[in-house]
């Protein structure tokens, strides 16, 4: 029920798209360099998180992933919680740093080191520990982790798989 809730806020062509799983860290080992190698040059993705409380939450990122040490994405782009209660946070359009993706790490919304990050979520390069804050980029009022800091349990990404044009183009006047 909360995934169908999650998916009301993606864009239009993309609420009712197959999920195709990109990386799992259970999987594929936890390594941002991996995560990147599976998921550069995709999109939609949703990034899912579960922490050492069990809480799950994550991002959506409309943009193609990038290896990338410099901030990207746009303000369609937003962070959310799926359990224990559901929330989404959108971008506060204060800055662009929506999405930071390299082999040191992921954030959204802020840098993966230091202690200024001040990212709604990020992720080391191991996957093991991460951080959330409130901060300039999304709306959240403080973590969207169960801490500020936890220990990273397991990390997805998934890619929306867009329809085939054919299919889309059936879509057209099913608008009632």
């Amino acid at each position: 029920a909360k995934m169908s809730l999650l998916q009301e806020h993606f864009f239009l062509a993309h609420r009712h798209s197959p999920w195709e799983r990109l990386f799992s860290s259970k999987s594929h080992g936890a390594s941002a360099l991996t995560l990147l190698e599976k998921t550069v040059g995709r999109s939609p993705t949703v990034f899912l998180v579960q922490d050492h409380n069990h809480s799950v939450f994550g991002a959506y990122v409309p943009a193609p992933i990038e290896n990338n040490t410099s901030h990207y994405g746009s303000a369609e782009t937003f962070l959310f919680t799926l359990h224990p209660v559901f929330s989404v946070y959108a971008s506060s359009g204060d800055n662009g740093m929506y999405v930071l993706t390299s082999a040191g790490g992921v954030s959204f919304g802020g840098v993966v080191h230091g202690d200024d990050h001040q990212a709604g979520l990020s992720i080391s390069h191991d996957m093991h520990t991460g951080h959330s804050t409130s901060g300039p980029t999304y709306t959240n009022p403080g973590p969207i982790a169960s801490a500020q800091t936890f220990t990273c349990l397991h990390v997805e990404c998934w890619a929306l798989v867009r329809p085939p044009l054919s299919d889309a183009w059936s879509l057209l006047g099913h608008f009632t």
